[in-house]
């Protein structure tokens, strides 16, 4: 039979597991208020991608808004293929831009996931010009197609 647990090291535990609480409460704040500095209200424009043809995984995609320099995110194999199970959204980019008209230009690399290690790619390009309003701006990026037979096509929605 083990030995009863020492009080002390109990309450030390417990002070320990309360510093670790507030350390992630505190850090947590300190992001929102750190987003909100970097990101305000008026000028936040966040770019999220979805995928929307089964068994596509996603490799990278390099998304660029005006003259700002591209920034490219590489999706490992889990990451690509939670993005299919989930049809979920992920966020690309959190940017600040001005109220009026902004272009768009997204570069994707993806692969089907039964395709052979010979198989070309599936790549694309898209390019659009969106009107930024002076509030919080969410667009939404989704990869689908018409058919099963036709190309996947990137669509925007504000």
């Amino acid at each position: 039979m083990p030995p009863p647990p020492d009080p002390e090291q109990l309450k030390l535990d417990g002070a320990i597991q309360g510093l670790k609480d507030e350390i992630l409460s505190f850090n947590r704040d300190a992001q929102l208020v750190e987003n909100d500095v970097l990101y305000p209200a008026h000028s936040r424009a966040s770019i999220y991608l979805g995928v929307k043809i089964g068994a596509l995984l996603m490799k990278t995609v390099s998304i660029a808004v005006d003259d700002r320099p591209a920034q490219t995110y590489t999706y490992s194999d889990p990451q690509a293929r939670a993005l299919l199970i989930s049809e979920g959204l992920h966020r690309l980019v959190q940017i600040s831009l001005e109220p009026g008209p902004h272009r768009l230009t997204v570069d994707y690399t993806a692969q089907y996931a039964d395709a052979d290690k010979d198989d070309k790619p599936v790549t694309g390009h898209y390019e659009a010009i969106f009107d930024k309003r002076p509030r919080e701006a969410e667009l939404e990026l989704t990869l689908s197609r018409n058919s099963r037979f036709s190309e996947p096509q990137l669509r925007l929605r504000l």
